[in-house]
């Protein structure tokens, strides 16, 4: 939605029959600072200006040829929303009541009598800018409002779907256990234990994300850096995933260079990591390596999650930072869409960059870079 400063940004449409009258108001116009002004003598211009200028507010003389204001006034309420405030000050020496009724009832706001007087135009003309820019203003609230309730109901019913399903896994192999346990073999029992495993890991991780998403709309990120050295941290990490996800993925940690420590808040890290490193499990179906590089550079440090699934669309490339969006090779495969939107604003927060490239059925590599940074200055 539009919204502009009153002097500089507002555009505004002269339409008057007399070419003095216009060079006397462009002039005052423009050392008042108002730099997008459009005008014409023929009225028979003026709704072809409007559409292809769409002005915040139009000066009209009512006294013209060809067409008078009324029928300009006409032509514009045809084109112009009933719910649009868009101003039409009137210039005119006729103000007799008749006439002012009339312009009032036809869709004008206010009127300036000529001869026009410098202070009454620029007093005039600046009450409805600043009424126009107060409608733009709510109609942007109004808008924001209405997408927070949209995000909000994806939201509560991204969390129910991603809930029910470990929720009932958890369940059903609690009643099996209960009911069986004692019947099974221990293979038996330890898998569905597994199951449960895997589901409250699930679940953690989705509160967490929840969590992390809250604070970053709130703007209250918590940044508690420390000299991390990343490839223990890197390795522990992937070893950890392998285990609690249960993957049949063969899981690598690479290190590139030398002096891998790094000036960062570890549970953000940890995040990013997890959140890609995931999403690379899942996205490779068939299994197949995912890997961790780590870059160490002189004046930053890459960090590279690389799998072979599936890939991204094109089509989809440019969407995949927006909450809730699933890439459509992706829908019928779990996970919540906000994964990447928690990776984005972490590094945000928190200096770093991403970038990825991607192959449809070869696979995916994610580069998060993050500058080497003293911790002293940060601290």
């Amino acid at each position: 939605m539009k919204t502009f400063d009153v002097a500089t940004d507002a555009r505004i449409l002269m339409i008057d029959d007399e070419p003095a009258n216009i060079l006397f108001l462009e002039q005052v116009l423009n050392r008042a600072g108002y730099e997008n002004v459009l005008s014409t003598s023929d009225p028979r211009e003026a709704l072809g200006l409007y559409q292809s200028f769409s002005p915040d507010i139009v000066l009209l003389d009512l006294l013209m040829p060809y067409l008078n204001g009324f029928a300009v006034m006409k032509q514009l309420r045809e084109i112009i929303a009933p719910d649009d405030y868009r101003p039409i000050l009137i210039l005119t020496a006729d103000i007799s009541r008749e006439k002012k009724e009339q312009a009032l009832a036809e869709g004008a706001m206010d009127f300036l009598t000529k001869p026009l007087e410098i202070p009454e135009v620029l007093l005039r003309l600046r009450n409805l800018l600043k009424t126009r820019q107060l409608y733009l203003n709510a109609q942007q609230a109004l808008v924001e409002e209405r997408e927070l309730n949209q995000l909000k109901n994806r939201f509560i019913s991204m969390v129910s779907h991603e809930f029910r399903t470990p929720l009932s896994i958890i369940l059903s192999s609690t009643e099996l256990l209960e009911h069986y346990g004692k019947q099974w073999p221990p293979e038996k029992q330890n898998k569905h234990l597994q199951r449960i495993k895997t589901s409250v890991i699930h679940l953690n991780q989705l509160i967490g994300d929840v969590l992390i998403l809250g604070r970053t709309e709130a703007g209250r990120i918590a940044f508690h850096p420390r000299w991390l050295d990343l490839e223990p941290f890197c390795r522990e990490l992937m070893e950890e995933l392998q285990l609690t996800l249960n993957t049949q993925h063969t899981l690598v940690t690479t290190i590139e260079g030398e002096n891998s420590m790094l000036w960062i808040d570890p549970n953000a890290l940890r995040s990013i990591l997890y959140n890609l490193a995931s999403n690379a499990i899942k996205f490779s179906p068939e299994g197949g390596p995912v890997t961790l590089c780590v870059q160490c550079q002189s004046e930053q440090i890459r960090l590279i999650v690389q799998d072979q699934g599936i890939g991204i669309p094109p089509e989809a490339c440019s969407r995949l930072y927006e909450a809730f969006y699933r890439a459509e090779n992706a829908a019928l495969l779990p996970g919540t869409g906000l994964g990447l939107v928690i990776v984005q604003r972490l590094l945000k927060a928190h200096r770093g960059a991403i970038e990825f490239q991607s192959e449809l059925h070869r696979g995916t590599a994610f580069t998060v870079t993050f500058p080497r940074i003293d911790g002293a200055i940060d601290e």
